[in-house]
């Protein structure tokens, strides 16, 4: 998982799209080679592969329907850090991806005689039509549920697994299609077939390979048998998000339709030219294309985070990207149309339609890729009916005319394409419009949204508790003082206290953690230090109280760590343990987890006996204050004590051996712990510095997926039930 709501917007979108583009290079290297060989069997050839294709649109419009409903919901679920929801939504899809595959199967293949015969110009292109079909039905059947994986990965930020198996099938359909179709290295010559049986072949190899990114044990998305029963309620949302999407590319097939029926009367060398230059085009749209997938999950994350602006730029950044793209593409068809066609066919019939095709078509290349971007960033706001919208009106504007001019005398198909190039600046112009009010409804509803769950959140989801009702012993006189808090810390605490995250009922499991944020005394790092952990012990079923207490360093400070630090953190553990039943805590199964600086404060009160005082007149200060257990993430030195004693709760630590600050305490920690013959686990990692927070921002794979060793380790000592 790759967290996409922080960092540059244009280096995400680059980085993401890049990964897109090599496959979308060598899917653009197999249409144009594909199209170069059925070229060599002739016109008839080339219309019937045209034909069939247009049965591809209505694949990409029900695996748009999948995938972009899947990509919207885990990457808004990996945004707001739901893990769990991001893996029901994956094993979800890809059930109904199967039975989508299924039906689609079984439909087309009944009908592709009929299909064939009704758009063909002659019988013989029907023939090819019909024997191409029969092989490539399967791999476009195949197709759902290995796109339905590529989306969910897309989701949680990871592109590489989808362009390393995509990239692989390509290049196996690429060298596999002129063998089956001219019967090279010795095997028997299919002709039309050939290509069609090697996209099978590669289809069925990517799925299976990319199957194996979702069976490691720490994956972030894993296949759960448990979770295959179809869950109604979410399909029908996953559909209502991309059905609009996906009918976008099933206007794109009507269009298809249309263009082969009124071209029928021109003879095979129409259709194809008009279906090498359609491939031409496809082809120069692939930069674009990977950036739309890009922008999707970038925005998507940002959309499910609650960050408008990052959702604004992401769009406009991506706006710049594919319109310069499109000039380029479009100055090239301008220019030399003929000579493009002119690779893929030499009949002067098929260069005549293709270059006019081109030509015309390139006037609308910009307005095009703002189309497509402005579509992925309605997908990523998780409302695709505006781009729905639009796409039909252009599909209105075009065919009612088209069939009109269609029966009038000296008509050509070239009319046609102007007819395309001017609903499609009418549909990009009420794009943008709708882009526009959407950004202002949506986005200033998630920000009220966010306000109100600030609010609420502090007043009842996480309600913060003052630890001494009135104020901490030496504090009394400041506790009025408000905290400071900016982006990522707070300080100037005089009140200390805990926030309170309870996970929800369902997986409650009595385990709870106080969680000490770090930031050298001087600050708390309170959102990656404090709400993540907190947050993703919440999804284990752990109950999470995140603590501020006073620091020593922040300047004017009089506090002290030993007096102060350690003061606030017993009462922390106490006030806990004085409300376990309301919180749902079992008393003899509370820890700490301390990051940093917080690490330091651990070792404070892990290491002393806790004990209350039995004379106290707060009832709370009567209540022993050691953990049960201890969790040090990179301990800065104070957490080292003279020794560790043999009474000390078990502990687990995690740092880098390349932290310059506190690899050092955790390897002696490791070696009090093992003299004292106190349980204790470690995880030293060779690379990954100071300050790894919970590893989602780091690019390191066991520094990424450390949280996952904590869970198993919390399983192993009977705080957690097994996650498997």
């Amino acid at each position: 998982m790759e967290d996409l709501t922080t960092g540059s917007l244009s280096r995400h979108l680059m980085k993401t799209a890049s990964f897109m583009l090599v496959t979308m290079v060598f899917q653009t290297l197999y249409f144009l080679v594909d199209l170069y060989w059925v070229g060599r069997l002739g016109k008839e050839a080339v219309a019937a592969v045209a034909i069939a294709g247009n049965l591809m649109f209505i694949v990409l419009a029900v695996t748009q329907m999948l995938g972009v409903g899947t990509t919207a919901l885990v990457s808004h679920a990996v945004g707001r850090k739901d893990r769990d929801t991001a893996n029901h939504v994956f094993n979800q899809s890809q059930v109904l991806s199967v039975i989508v595959g299924l039906i689609f199967f079984a439909a087309v293949m009944s009908v592709r005689g009929v299909y064939a015969q009704t758009l063909a110009a002659d019988q013989q292109t029907a023939r090819m039509a019909i024997d191409y079909l029969t092989w490539f039905v399967p791999a476009m059947s195949l197709q759902f549920a290995l796109v339905a994986m590529g989306a969910a990965l897309r989701g949680t930020g990871n592109f590489k697994p989808g362009m390393v198996v995509q990239t692989t099938t390509v290049i196996i359909n690429i060298v596999l299609a002129p063998i089956l179709m001219f019967g090279w290295l010795g095997t028997t010559p299919m002709g039309i077939k050939g290509p069609a049986i090697a996209s099978t072949v590669a289809v069925a190899v990517g799925i299976v390979w990319l199957t194996t990114y979702f069976l490691p044990a720490d994956a972030f998305l894993r296949f759960h048998p448990s979770a295959g029963s179809p869950d109604l309620a979410l399909w029908k949302r996953m559909l209502g998000i991309g059905l609009p999407a996906g009918a976008e590319f099933g206007l794109m097939a009507v269009y298809l339709l249309i263009v082969y029926t009124i071209s029928r009367p021109f003879g095979a060398a129409a259709q194809a030219g008009f279906g090498i230059g359609l491939r031409i085009i496809q082809a120069l749209f692939m930069p674009v294309v990977a950036l739309g997938f890009a922008v999707a999950p970038v925005a998507g994350q940002n959309f499910g985070a609650k960050k408008g602006d990052r959702v604004k730029q992401t769009f406009r950044d991506g706006a710049l990207m594919a319109a310069g793209v499109m000039v380029v593409a479009a100055v090239v068809c301008h220019l030399v149309p003929g000579q493009l066609i002119g690779i893929f066919s030499s009949d002067p019939e098929v260069q005549s339609v293709g270059s006019d095709y081109l030509r015309i078509s390139s006037w609308n290349f910009v307005a095009s890729g703002l189309i497509f971007v402005a579509s992925s960033t309605f997908q990523a706001m998780g409302n695709t009916l505006p781009a729905l919208a639009t796409s039909f009106m252009r599909l209105v504007l075009v065919a009612v005319p088209a069939f009109i001019v269609s029966r009038w005398a000296g008509f050509n198909l070239w009319w046609i394409w102007y007819l395309s190039v001017g609903s499609i600046l009418a549909q990009m112009t009420a794009s943008l419009l709708l882009l526009r009010r959407e950004f202002r409804l949506r986005l200033a509803l998630a920000a009220i949204l966010t306000l109100t769950a600030v609010t609420a959140s502090a007043q009842t989801a996480h309600p913060q508790v003052s630890l001494w009702p009135n104020g901490a012993p030496g504090s009394e006189s400041r506790r009025q003082e408000p905290e400071q808090a900016k982006d990522y810390w707070v300080k100037n605490i005089h009140d200390p206290s805990i926030t309170v995250y309870l996970p929800p009922k369902e997986k409650a499991n009595g385990t709870g953690v106080v969680v000490i944020p770090g930031g050298g005394h001087r600050l708390l790092v309170y959102n990656a230090e404090g709400v993540d952990p907190a947050e993703y012990l919440n999804s284990l079923g752990v109950a999470a109280f995140v603590l501020k207490h006073r620091l020593q360093r922040e300047e004017g400070s009089t506090y002290t760590i030993e007096r102060d630090a350690r003061a606030d953190a017993y009462r922390a553990m106490r006030t806990v343990r004085s409300r376990a039943a309301e919180w749902g805590v079992d008393p003899a199964r509370l820890g700490v987890m301390g990051f940093s600086a917080g690490g330091e404060v651990v070792g404070l009160i892990a290491f002393g006996s806790g004990d209350g005082d039995a004379s106290a007149a707060d009832a709370i200060d009567r209540l022993n204050g050691r953990p049960d257990f201890a969790i040090f993430v990179y301990p800065g030195p104070l957490a080292v004590q003279a020794s560790v004693p043999a009474t000390a709760p078990a502990a687990f630590l995690v740092a880098a051996g390349d932290d310059p600050c506190c690899s050092v305490p955790t390897l002696k920690l490791l070696q009090q712990y093992k003299d004292a013959g106190v349980p204790v686990e470690a995880h030293i990692f060779a690379t990954g510095g100071h300050g790894f927070n919970m590893g989602q921002r780091s690019k390191l794979k066991a520094v990424n997926t450390w949280p996952q060793r904590l869970a198993d380790w919390l399983v192993d000592r009977g705080l957690l039930k097994s996650l498997h």
